[in-house]
This record gives C-alpha cells, sequence and structure tokens, in this order.
C-alpha cells in the first residue's frame, strides 16, 4: 500500500504527552478519521519506523494536537519532534485542483509544449520556498535545472501519465 508523508510533529503540547502535529498540505480535518500513523524520524533507518496508534485528536486553527498511545509525558512527546507522519494515501486528505504531492511529482518527465515526444528532463525533487514550489530536473545528459512550478514555466500537468508540460524550454539551456 502506498504511503505519502502527510505532516511532521512540531514538538511536545502540554504535560502528557500530545504532540503538536503540522500538516503538509494545510488540511487538518483528516487527521480526525486517523486511528494509526507511521512515524519516520530524522536520522532513523528503514528498521526504525514506528507504528504509532492515536488515542484523539484535536484541532486548533493552525495545527493538530494529537496523543499517541504509549506517549505519556512531555519528554517522550518531544522526542518525536521534527518526525515525519505518514499514512496510506487513501487517508491523506485529497488534492484540489491543481494541487498534487511532492510524491506525484517526483520521477515525472518534462516534455515541451505540443506533444513532443523528446524528454527533456525528469524530476528528481520538489524544493517548498516561500514564493513557490521549485521543480529540481536532471537532463537525459544529466545536468540539473531549477524550474518554477508555476505559470509561465509549467504548462499542463498530468500525474498519471507521469508527464509535466515544460512552456519555456530556455530554463533549461
Amino acid at each position: 500500500m502506498e504511503e505519502l508523508a502527510v505532516g511532521f510533529i512540531r514538538g511536545a503540547h502540554g504535560t502528557a504527552g500530545e504532540v503538536k502535529l503540522g500538516s503538509y498540505s494545510g488540511e487538518l480535518a483528516h487527521f480526525t478519521a486517523l486511528t494509526e500513523v507511521r512515524l519516520r524520524c530524522p536520522g532513523a533507518s528503514e528498521d526504525s519506523i514506528r507504528r504509532l496508534e492515536i488515542e484523539h485528536v484535536r484541532l486548533t486553527h493552525r495545527e493538530a494536537l494529537v496523543k499517541f498511545r504509549g506517549v505519556d509525558s512531555r519528554d517522550a512527546a518531544q522526542d518525536l519532534r521534527r518526525c515525519e507522519v505518514w499514512v496510506p494515501r487513501l487517508q491523506a486528505a485529497q488534492c484540489g485542483e491543481d494541487e498534487y504531492y511532492i510524491a506525484d511529482l517526483i520521477g515525472c518527465e518534462l516534455r515541451s509544449r505540443g506533444g513532443d515526444e523528446e524528454v527533456l528532463a525528469r524530476v528528481v525533487s520538489v524544493w517548498e520556498t516561500g514564493i513557490g514550489d521549485i521543480l529540481e530536473v536532471e537532463t537525459p545528459e544529466g545536468k540539473i535545472f531549477n524550474v518554477p512550478f508555476r505559470e509561465p514555466f509549467i504548462g499542463a500537468v498530468d500525474t498519471a501519465q507521469r508527464q509535466i508540460e515544460l512552456e519555456t524550454p530556455w530554463v533549461l539551456a
């Protein structure tokens, strides 16, 4: 089952083991339906991914306050700080029009407008910045470029076909 990162733990809240959970999508309501999550923490190996059961969720205007079973103190909650929260795709917030999960953009081919079959580059990562997302792409020759993920640089995005229309091929020169 495919999983997506939906948020991260900002730190402890109170003294009883609650954590402040920030949402990558900005949506919070879907957290109330979760019963279990997987945590991936910085520097941890795949073997140390933790499955945690959720006891309760309370929403604020900017984050979710979550109590995990077995996390019963402020210190235990603070130890989870900076861990990412992963859930099955079906439990993640639904994307709106022109919204995409980063996982769906990674690996997409950039092609020029008009259906040219030549692959100009492939998305290798996405940087989230304050002024908009940036696609880090690699050309078939191995050169790396950064392409703003917005008009007028990007046209149609088809994550099902794994293709992104590049309106301005000159950004790869």
